[in-house]
C-alpha cells in the first residue's frame, strides 16, 4: 500500500501544479489580450510669430514712415491759434499675419505747460480709405487727454486698417501760451480662435 499510496500523492501533486500553471497561463493571457502600451515620438508645438507694424504720413496716399522708433512724432513743433487744427496724420497698422488681431491706438501721457489748461481737442476716424478732412464739428467733446482714439478694431489676416487724427484748439480757448505734449500708444493682440 505504500507504494500505491506515493503513486496518489505524486499524482495529486503534479495535478495541483499543472491546475496552478494552467491558471497562471490563462491569467497571463487574459492579461495581454487587455492591456497594451504604445510611445508617440517627441511631439512639437510652437507659438506663431506675431508681426505687426506701423507707418504714418501726412497724406492719405503719401509715403508712409516707419513709426516703430521710439524718436518718431506725428505732430512735431506744431503752433496752434485759436481755432486752427493740425493736419491730419494716418497712421497704418499693417497685419502681416494669417490671422486676425485686434488693435487699438490710443493717447497716452498728455503734459501741459506751466500748469495751463489743456484746451485742445481730438478728432479721430478709423479704417480711413481716402484723404480725411476734419470739420469744427468732428472735435466735439473729445478733449485731448487718455483718450481713446481707436479702441480693438480687427485687423484681417494680411491687411492693414488707416487711422486719421488731428487736433483742434478751439475759438474758446482762453490759455494762451500753453504747451500740450502727449504720446499715442498703439497695441495690438491675437485675436481668440473660435
Amino acid at each position: 500500500m505504500k507504494v500505491k499510496e506515493k503513486s496518489t500523492s505524486k499524482a495529486l501533486a503534479v495535478a495541483i501544479l499543472s491546475t496552478f500553471l494552467c491558471v497562471a497561463m490563462l491569467f497571463g493571457t487574459t492579461y495581454a489580450w487587455f492591456t497594451s502600451n504604445v510611445t508617440t515620438g517627441t511631439n512639437t508645438i510652437s507659438t506663431a510669430a506675431f508681426n505687426v507694424s506701423l507707418q504714418y504720413c501726412d497724406t492719405y496716399n503719401g509715403s508712409y514712415s516707419d513709426l516703430m522708433t521710439d524718436s518718431s512724432v506725428l505732430f512735431d513743433n506744431v503752433t496752434l491759434k485759436p481755432g486752427e487744427s493740425t493736419d491730419v496724420m494716418y497712421i497704418k497698422i499693417t497685419n502681416s499675419n494669417d490671422y486676425a488681431v485686434n488693435a487699438s491706438v490710443s493717447v497716452g501721457t498728455v503734459t501741459t505747460s506751466d500748469g495751463g489748461t489743456n484746451e485742445m481737442l481730438l478728432a479721430s476716424a478709423t479704417n480711413v480709405t481716402a484723404a480725411k478732412t476734419f470739420e469744427d464739428s468732428d472735435f466735439t467733446g473729445t478733449t485731448l487727454a487718455a483718450a481713446t482714439i481707436l479702441n480693438s478694431v480687427s485687423i484681417a489676416a494680411n491687411s492693414s486698417t488707416v487711422v486719421a487724427i488731428a487736433v483742434l484748439l478751439p475759438t474758446t480757448a482762453t490759455a494762451p501760451g500753453v504747451t500740450n505734449s502727449f504720446t499715442i500708444t498703439v497695441g495690438a493682440t491675437q485675436q481668440s480662435a473660435s
